[in-house]
């Protein structure tokens, strides 16, 4: 039962990342896609804290597809903060999706 449930569970979170597109952003996983808000969290910022759950949650499913998931966006995490070290020459606390590129 435990194998079917972490199948669904892992299904689940594969269609959820492919619907909102949340992987199509060069800079991670935006902490929301609530825009216009004043509010520091919401779009367009990544917070690498939460992107650092969302990529153990994934390594921890029963999957081939959640560890490549996990694995990219890993790799996307470490690179957009790189970008923002060689650009702004500091290591911040959260991100702007737009202004990476």
């Amino acid at each position: 039962m435990l194998l079917f449930a972490r199948n669904i569970l892992t299904f689940d979170w594969v269609l959820y990342f492919q619907r909102e597109a949340v992987l199509e952003f060069p800079g991670g996983i935006p902490t929301s896609k609530i825009e216009k808000t004043s509010q520091q969290w919401d779009y367009p910022n990544v917070w690498s804290p939460l992107v650092a759950l969302v990529i153990d949650a994934l390594e921890g499913l029963s999957s081939t597809e959640g560890h490549q998931m996990a694995a990219n966006i890993a790799q996307t995490l470490v690179a957009s903060n790189h970008d923002a070290w060689l650009k702004y020459g500091a290591m911040y606390e959260k991100v702007r999706l737009v202004y990476l590129l």
